[in-house]
């Protein structure tokens, strides 16, 4: 399945404000599932499907007996194709809209038109941040999604979290501001080496501006405590 790196992510949203408009967000639901599979996969009903079959409202003609086989028509996830059967649908149906992949990216689908109709979509599995100059318009191809290819999403609307990544988005300034402040705090909490970090105190760069001496430098093997001295 195409997955996007956060640097793209990140160098690839500094163009909304060109295009003057919000960064959206998406989702699709289910999506492994929305696949069809073509090989030949059969298998067997969980026991525990049957047990709760009256719960689920199912007849015994739709879902069969315990321990019948049935053949897959469509992909499920923990398969090992069902990845690559979501990225070549997804694929085939943001090329049919217009949309060409990127060349510095696969994971970026770029939209321009003779009458300067601009979009952008980035896309992690099922998750898509989009944006273009004509809002609108983009949520008519959003539509063709939903009502011609019959995909089940969830139109999130302003993008607020992607990947771990809190996004912040200011028109009025021209500024978006990515923030991974979340996942330093979960590193700081579950780093079990030197334990107590996310009560260590920040700074602005990553090293001190001061000259360090030979003397300040530790000798021999360096231990939890040494580190502790130095918050």
């Amino acid at each position: 399945s195409c997955l996007v790196g956060s640097e793209m992510c990140i160098r690839d949203s500094t163009g909304t404000y060109k295009l003057g408009q919000r960064i959206l967000q998406m989702d699709f639901e289910g999506a492994y599932t929305q696949a069809k599979i073509y090989a030949k996969v059969y298998m067997k009903m969980p026991d525990d499907f049957y047990t709760f079959q009256k719960d689920i409202g199912l007849e015994e003609s739709v879902i069969g007996k315990k321990g019948d086989v049935f053949q897959l028509r469509r992909s499920l996830y923990g398969l090992c194709q069902a990845g690559h059967l979501w990225w070549q649908l997804l694929r085939g149906d943001l090329l049919s809209l217009g949309f060409k992949v990127s060349r510095a990216d696969e994971c970026l689908y770029t939209l321009s038109t003779k009458d300067g109709f601009e979009a952008r979509l980035i896309v992690y599995v099922d998750d898509v941040l989009y944006y273009s100059n004509d809002e609108a318009r983009m949520e008519a191809l959003i539509d063709k999604l939903v009502n011609e290819r019959k995909r089940a999403l969830d139109r999130m609307g302003k993008a607020a979290w992607f990947l771990g990544i809190k996004v912040e988005q200011n028109l009025d300034k021209g500024m978006t501001t990515l923030t991974q402040t979340s996942y330093i705090d979960a590193l700081l909490e579950n780093n079990t080496l030197f334990p107590g970090l996310q009560d260590c105190n920040g700074t602005l760069t990553p090293c001190t501006r001061n000259e360090i001496s030979k003397a300040q430098c530790p000798e021999g093997k360096v231990t939890p405590e040494f580190f502790t001295k130095q918050r």
